[in-house]
């Protein structure tokens, strides 16, 4: 049995039964939070439930991403970068990281940026390894990435996902972070139209996380026409 608490990868799972692209379960200003614990080399679901194994590497293919700077989560103003995805029961997901991670992936990027490939257009694989502090004497962890291309036949699917997600919801961000000063987006965005989600939708997704997706309706489909291009210029925070 696939865990469906995974991020999705392949293109292919975006699009339902009948050929539509489906539309995310998602409550506005509240993705489902994910936590990379680079303490322990793992991926969990609100620093609680484990998603990866210890040390393990993952792919996810962001729906929208965005650098911010700032103090949050009682912590120093710093630089962090947010990945927006979808997870295999078809909810809206995030996770987070900074420091060492975020130059690692503007290293990463670089190639990407001269091609004016855009990080939404990429499949990521992320490896967690593992580093020694060498004054305490202890072990974490530091992400690592590498990029994979979408085949062109499946940037429309990723486009079309996206334009869902912003017809249906009016937008794409996290509530506790919206604040923060944004260094550089895709997709992310705030709008006066957010839809807000109604009670049972709330009430619905938090017993699902009682119950640990046991019981996990299936995403929403809708019907998307041929989305739109745009080209934009790529560029990613400077650590």
């Amino acid at each position: 049995m696939s865990n469906r608490l995974m991020p999705i990868s392949d293109p292919a799972k975006f699009i339902g039964e009948n050929g539509e692209i489906i539309t995310p379960r998602y409550i506005v200003g509240e993705p489902r939070d994910y936590r990379l614990n680079l303490g322990n080399g793992v991926l969990t679901l609100g620093g609680g439930k484990q998603v990866t194994e210890p040390k393990a590497s993952f792919n996810v293919l962001p729906i929208a991403v965005r650098a911010i700077e700032g103090a949050i989560f009682g912590q120093p103003a710093k630089k962090w970068f947010e990945v927006y995805f979808i997870n295999e029961a078809g909810h809206l997901g995030i996770f987070l990281f900074h420091g060492f991670s975020v130059d690692n992936l503007n290293r990463a990027s670089k190639e990407l940026r001269y091609d004016e490939t855009k990080l939404c257009e990429v499949i990521w694989t992320i490896r967690l390894v593992e580093k020694t502090n060498q004054t305490q004497k202890s072990t974490y962890y530091m992400a690592e990435f590498s990029f994979e291309s979408v085949k062109a036949e499946d940037l429309a699917t990723l486009k079309a996902i996206q334009e869902n997600i912003k017809e249906e919801y009016g937008a794409i961000y996290r509530q506790d972070t919206k604040g923060s000063k944004t260094l550089y987006s895709e997709n992310w965005c705030i709008s006066e139209d957010a839809v807000t989600p109604k009670p049972a939708l709330a009430e619905q997704v938090a017993k699902e996380e009682v119950l640990e997706l046991e019981t996990v309706a299936e995403p929403k489909v809708t019907a998307k026409p041929k989305a739109k291009t745009a080209k934009k210029e790529l560029v990613v925070a400077t650590a």
